[in-house]
């Protein structure tokens, strides 16, 4: 059975009822909100005090391999190896408690 031919306008509004709105994606207008700034300067701050704590346990080992009451002391490039090792290490060692703790404070991870 053939359906009656009310002409363009019933036509169109078949189009309107059948055709779903589609809603703009929010999450591109502000491609930078889900920064945490919060997050970013205390993980900074916790970056820090690592690094500090780090640098007071080198100095502190440093120190305590030097003996001047005996005169056993290590070289100089020995000291200036380890010294260096040291740094390095320090110097991951804060960065991966800066990554860790922003990632952790932004509330993101669901572990």
């Amino acid at each position: 059975m053939a359906e009656p031919n009310n002409g363009p306008a019933s036509h169109e509004t078949t189009l309107r009822t059948t055709t779903p709105a589609v809603e703009p994606f929010r999450g591109l207008d502000r491609p930078f909100a889900r920064i945490s700034w919060g997050a970013i300067f205390a993980g900074a701050i916790i970056a820090l005090a690592t690094q500090l704590v780090l640098t007071l346990i080198g100095t502190a080992v440093g120190l305590a391999t030097l003996n001047p009451a005996t005169g056993q002391n290590p070289s100089g490039t020995t000291l200036g190896i380890g010294a260096g090792a040291w740094l390095v290490i320090r110097c991951f060692w804060a960065a991966t408690s800066l990554g860790g703790s922003a990632g952790r404070l932004t509330g993101g991870c669901t572990d």
